[in-house]
This record gives structure tokens, sequence and C-alpha cells, in this order.
């Protein structure tokens, strides 16, 4: 696992918990204001972290549905005849079933088979001049990859109009800022990975999390937002 990546996962599980016991303590004194704050903070901060443990893991969505049957039969009412020794049954099975999945070692490379991933090496290897990521088509929010001086350049399209249309703040434009994202002549916002032998699509994939949840706080990628990826040929 990228070593920024597993520390990232280490700082969101630490902020989660104590989240969580914040939420707790706002319960238990009755400050329900204060209890639906941390809730949303709490669900948001879930969301990403899930996101983070599913660029760690390509194994992780199948394993933490197993988890959660698992938990599910657990604490099902065994009150009935029979139901302990089939709940048990099943849960033996699902056990046996993480076990593979976590012996299973799954090689994730810049070939993996992934959209996004592949329209970025069709990028580097010049077979494409350009893709965009269409984050909110309705508001026209987009992500403009494409190569420049064995650099990989990210910009957000058409920033000044965003910003003049309320879509984006002040606060939007130093969130991405802060992550690298600089101002270009023509007033967007650009952000270069240099393409070097230690280049990969965990840390690009990182930081495009970050932008969708961070900066523009999109909950969950909707059908229409996930991954709308125009490539535009030479």
């Amino acid at each position: 696992m990228d070593k920024k990546l597993k520390t990232l996962i280490r700082w969101y599980e630490k902020e989660e918990k104590q989240l969580g016991l914040q939420l707790k303590q706002a319960l238990n004194e009755n400050d329900f204001l204060a209890a639906h704050y941390n809730q949303l903070a709490l669900y948001r901060l879930q969301n990403t972290l899930e996101i983070h443990k599913m660029l760690a893991d390509p194994l992780f969505i199948q394993k933490n549905a197993i988890r959660q049957w698992i938990n599910l039969y657990k604490n099902l009412p065994k009150n009935y005849p029979g139901a302990r020794q089939y709940f048990q049954k099943r849960i033996n099975k699902l056990k046996q079933e993480l076990r593979e999945l976590e012996q299973k070692k799954e090689i994730v490379s810049l070939s993996a088979d992934n959209a996004f991933e592949r329209a970025i090496i069709a990028i580097i290897e010049k077979k494409v001049k350009r893709a965009i990521l269409i984050l909110d088509k309705a508001k026209n929010v987009s992500l403009t990859f494409f190569l420049s001086d064995r650099k990989l350049l990210i910009t957000l399209e058409n920033t000044q109009q965003l910003y003049d249309q309320y879509v984006i703040s002040d606060k939007t434009i130093s969130s991405l800022k802060k992550l690298g994202f600089q101002s270009t002549n023509n007033e967007d916002l650009c952000l270069s990975y240099i393409l070097n032998d230690n280049f990969n699509c965990y840390q690009l994939k990182i930081t495009l999390s970050q932008i969708i949840f961070d900066v523009f706080h999109y909950l969950h990628i909707s059908d229409e937002k996930e991954m709308m990826l125009q490539e535009i040929a030479n």
C-alpha cells in the first residue's frame, strides 16, 4: 500500500473515532444541534474513508459486505428451533469466503481494468489528447486531464465562470490551492504531476477523492457523475 495512502487512512480512522465520541457526548447532553453537525461530519468523513480504503484494497467492497453480513447474522434473534445452528453455519461460510479474499494478492498497476486509469494511460501514451471528468453536469463542473512537457496537467475548467455563478467560492479556491492547484494565465486552476518512474495512479486518485469529497462535498458520486469520462482524440 502507498505510504501516504496508509497514513491518510490512519488519520481518517482516528478522526472517525473522535467524531463518534463527540456525537455520543452531544446526545448524552441532549445537545441535538451539536449532535446533528457531528453526525453530518461523521457521515462525510466515513464516505471519504471508504474511498481511500477502496483505493488501498480493490477487494475492500467485497470484504466489507461480507463483514456486514457476519455482524447481521451474529445480532439476529436466535429464539426459534434451529436458528442458532443455521446462523452459525452461515457465519462460518462467510468467514471462509473472507479468508479466501484476504489471501488473494491483488496486483494493482497502471494497467488495471479501470476507466479512469485507462484514460490516464492513453493520455500518457499520447493515444488521446485529453480526457474530461464531469463531476456535475448541471453546474458545468469538470476536470480536464492532458499532457504538457512530460507533465500531467489537471485543470478545473471555467474556474472564473464558476466563481461568478456562485458555484464555487473563495473557500473552494483556497482548498484547491492547498492541494497544489495554481492559477493559470486564463484564470483557471491547474495542478501538475511530473511523469517520472515514481508516478502512479494511487496519488492521483487520492487527490481526486479529496477534490470530490473534501472540496466539493459530493457525499456520493451518482450514476450521472460517476466517471463520466470523455476521451478526446488527437
